[in-house]
């Protein structure tokens, strides 16, 4: 049976990592506020950790440096998720010499969990055309097939079409030009609404 005082959480000591580093995975980081005997009150941050309910008091010189370090930035949100390795090291103490915990890159490179990594939008890898330029008075949407191109005017109920190549713009549809028109406020709304769909009909695609 372990040991009662295993089963409460605690701060890691220099010595839980002698010659056994551990590889843990950030789970949290919350400043926390420490006194010492003489009263002196510091501010730490308070890593913990998704393997383990035991927690990291780290000091702002150097202990999270060595975390900015081995995660690759000193933005704390991009820690949670990222894997570090914690060793036990040395530092200065005053006139003293004592031993401390460092965090460094696992061996191998840094790894974070899959689901901690940044959120890709569902549109990312549409493609850029065709593409939306703008809309007419009457109604009817601009709509650019390539950079550079010739901007048509469609009925806005072709769109689907001319996405799904069903319908090919020729001759039946006038052109614009290259140049989108300037548009009001209401007209706007309705070209957000219009790049919207669009974007949903080429994903869908």
């Amino acid at each position: 049976m372990p040991d009662y005082k295993d089963l409460f959480p605690k701060s890691f000591k220099a010595r839980d990592f002698r010659n056994a580093p551990k590889v843990l995975t950030i789970a949290s980081v919350e400043p926390r506020q420490m006194e010492n005997r003489e009263g002196k009150v510091s501010t730490k941050l308070c890593i913990k950790f998704e393997e383990t309910a035991n927690f990291w008091l780290a000091g702002k010189k150097e202990a999270c440096a060595s975390i900015a370090e081995a995660v690759g930035s000193e933005d704390v949100d991009v820690w949670i998720g990222c894997s570090i390795e914690l060793f036990e090291d040395e530092t200065d103490f005053g006139d003293d010499r004592v031993d401390c915990v460092r965090a460094r890159q696992p061996e191998g490179g840094q790894r974070r969990k899959p689901d901690s990594a940044e959120p890709r939008s569902p549109h990312e890898d549409t493609p850029l055309f065709p593409r939306i330029t703008g809309t007419t008075p009457d109604g009817l949407v601009l709509i650019q097939l390539r950079e550079g191109g010739t901007v048509f005017e469609i009925p806005p109920d072709d769109l689907e079409g001319v996405v799904s190549g069903e319908i090919t713009l020729d001759e039946e549809y006038d052109r614009f030009g290259s140049e989108s028109p300037d548009v009001d406020d209401e007209q706007a709304n309705e070209l957000a609404a219009l790049h919207k769909r669009l974007a949903e009909l080429k994903a869908a695609s």
